[in-house]
């Protein structure tokens, strides 16, 4: 056994069995350990086909394959006790294996042979499970290297494995991201402190090997090995649930037939700019605007030609205001407009003509021509309303009062109503 802690040199098999095949197998790959010769009379002893296959000189004299490997380590697994005294007086003693020795060694091999098949098997398993997962699988060392990408990570991110393993995981990231990341490792590395690692999964946004930027699903933890620690990252594409989540916002915000903000989002915006306007100090104007003429367009020439003009409208109605102006449809023929951080009354005022000459021309739905006009109700934040129920109440009266006094014009709000 002590001859053989120190093998870094040649090892002579004397015997051509199950044993010798189990120590070919399992030493072949090692670099201290130079099998360099397989004795046996029968040469269809498996260990001595499989050393044939292998390129490793066989002998069918023992002797003689001792004086050709020689000086070696001759390990007898015969059982043969005339063959470990000839190699012996060849080699000296404390060179040969034997007896209750070989058979101890070829055990152990054989273990190791089955532990060795055990653990590959593991990992074909693992692998393969890890390759037929749902979700994208990428592993990481702690510097970033990645040194596992599975299937679904390829159909992700559209690289395959062999282009991505031993490159750093920034690769798949946008270019804005990846300093972040980066100070976050080395963060994590120096105080253990994290809020993504071993968290709940959290949204990320990706690259596409062509470039495209997407949504990310991503949970994080860490795996400490004996040769280091690793970090597995579990992705999944959010961008379907993305896509229908914006879908359900638009149809809970957006009217259907204008793109316009509905009446939801619309106080939503207002109760928003109020808050803003009251702790700034800044003026807001509101404006109740309703068609005047669309209702006998929709008697005479049916819904679809009205459609058409409400869509003009609102076109027509969007090009008089800010990007910071909200213009939504709030019924039928009936619109507002939002303008927050107004600077004075002349400011709505001003706006409200241009709503009015934007109705100037007639609306063109396909064959037919449309003339219609609008009544306009103008309130300001904190002069007529100091909330939003009475705010849009004195816009209201105001609206109403412009279609008593002829339609087709622009009333404001009386502070006397306050």
């Amino acid at each position: 056994m002590e001859a053989l802690q120190g093998i870094g040199q040649p090892i002579l098999l004397l015997g051509g069995g199950k044993g010798a095949r189990a120590m070919i197998e399992t030493l072949w790959e090692e670099e201290q350990v130079c099998i360099v010769g397989v004795a046996d009379p029968n040469p269809d002893a498996p260990g001595f086909r499989l050393a044939q296959e292998r390129g490793i000189p066989t002998f069918s004299d023992a002797l003689e394959a001792l004086k050709a490997c020689k000086p070696c380590i001759a390990v007898n697994l015969t059982g043969l006790s005339s063959i470990s005294e000839a190699a012996v007086a060849e080699l000296g003693a404390e060179r040969v294996l034997g007896g209750e020795e070989a058979r101890l060694i070829w055990l152990m091999i054989d273990k190791l042979k089955q532990a060795k098949r055990e653990l590959e098997r593991s990992q074909a398993e693992m692998q393969a499970i890890l390759h037929a997962a749902v979700d994208g699988i990428i592993v990481i060392r702690s510097s970033g290297e990645i040194v596992l990408f599975n299937a679904a990570a390829e159909g992700l991110f559209g690289y395959a494995a062999e282009e991505v393993l031993g490159r750093n995981v920034c690769m798949l990231m946008p270019e804005a991201e990846r300093k972040q990341h980066a100070e976050y490792i080395h963060r994590y590395l120096r105080t253990g402190k994290s809020h993504i690692i071993g968290r709940e999964a959290r949204e990320v946004t990706a690259l596409r090997k062509n470039g495209e930027s997407f949504p990310l699903e991503l949970s994080v933890n860490r795996l400490d090995l004996d040769d280091g620690l690793y970090f597995v990252g579990v992705v999944r594409d959010i961008s379907a649930r993305k896509q229908a989540e914006e879908k359900i916002r638009q149809l809970a915000h957006y009217d259907a037939l204008t793109g316009l903000p509905n009446r939801s989002l619309f106080f939503e915006r207002l109760s928003q700019a109020m808050a803003q306007a009251r702790r700034y100090g800044h003026q807001l104007g509101l404006l109740f605007i309703d068609l005047d003429g669309f209702k006998p367009i929709n008697d005479k020439h049916g819904h679809d030609i009205g459609d058409l003009v409400l869509k003009e409208v609102a076109r027509r109605f969007r090009q008089c205001v800010r990007e910071s102006d909200t213009v939504a449809r709030i019924g039928g023929d009936e619109f507002v407009v939002l303008l927050p951080e107004l600077e004075g009354l002349e400011g709505a005022r001003s706006v409200a003509n241009k709503l009015l000459q934007a109705l100037a021309e007639p609306v063109q739905a396909k064959d037919v021509s449309c003339s219609l006009g609008c009544s306009i109700g103008v309130a300001l934040f904190p002069d007529h309303g100091r909330d939003v129920d009475q705010l849009v109440k004195q816009a209201d009266l105001a609206m109403y009062e412009a279609k008593r006094a002829g339609k087709n014009k622009v009333r404001i709000a009386d502070e006397d109503g306050l």
